[in-house]
């Protein structure tokens, strides 16, 4: 059976939802995912670089560590997996942990390298490495319905060339797209806005590494398909589509 919900909670963003929530320069998803056969995985899409302020949004947002079952890493840079030591020592097992490369001083973490797609669960595959010299990879999500909803690190490949490489992977349009798109420009904001409606994406969510400016430009050629996503926000996709529910 395939995946009737995924719960994505975003833990660490550069913004918060609200005062309740800290921020920090940095990204980190919880993903709660539920099958039609009743069966349930918790991941992690990045960690951050901050633990006090992970720690914090996700007690916070009824985050349960020892829950966690794997975690996949956007890229190495230190804002999306400096934490990663920290994070496996709080969930207290050994757990899967995919990457787009190994990485020298990781020999005690259970560490998968995913050059092409890896499974990481029915349904939850990552999209192999693209980009060169820096090496990055992305995590598609397929719901039942709805199609692949997609996380991004930096997208320092590109954002619009991820979304390409992951339509051709699962064979269907990106439902939604969200982390950060690395681009600070109105220019630029509005090539990938323009980018990402040609391919029909329906939710997309600018984050981290995605100026000010970028947003609002995006937001701008996006219209209704522009999705404000911070620290503190939980989102759940189901048949029913996009639900926001804090």
């Amino acid at each position: 059976m395939g995946i009737i919900e995924a719960v994505i909670s975003t833990i660490v963003d550069n913004e918060a939802i609200s005062r309740d929530f800290k921020a920090s320069w940095g990204l980190s998803f919880h993903v709660h995912l539920k099958y039609g056969d009743g069966s349930k995985h918790e991941v992690l899409f990045d960690v951050s670089g901050d633990y006090g302020v992970w720690h914090y949004n996700a007690s916070k947002l009824g985050i349960k560590p020892s829950r966690i079952e794997s975690i996949v890493i956007s890229h190495w840079h230190a804002d999306h997996a400096g934490i990663l030591t920290s994070v496996l020592n709080l969930i207290g097992r050994s757990i899967p942990v995919y990457a787009p490369t190994r990485i020298y001083g990781m020999k005690e973490v259970k560490l998968i390298a995913c050059k092409e797609p890896c499974e990481v669960y029915p349904g939850v595959r990552t999209s192999g490495v693209i980009g060169w010299p820096l090496k990055e990879q992305a995590l598609a999500i397929n719901v039942s319905g709805l199609g692949p909803i997609v996380l991004v690190g930096c997208s320092h490949p590109g954002v619009v060339e991820i979304a390409k490489r992951i339509m051709e992977l699962e064979k269907a349009k990106v439902y939604a797209i969200m982390g950060g798109f690395h681009i600070s420009t109105s220019k630029d904001g509005r090539r990938v806005g323009e980018g990402l409606v040609s391919l029909d994406v329906k939710y997309i969510a600018p984050m981290h590494c995605t100026s000010i400016e970028a947003k609002n430009s995006i937001k701008e050629v996006v219209g209704t398909r522009y999705l404000t996503n911070a620290a503190g926000r939980i989102i759940r996709f189901s048949s029913r589509g996009l639900e926001i529910i804090a």
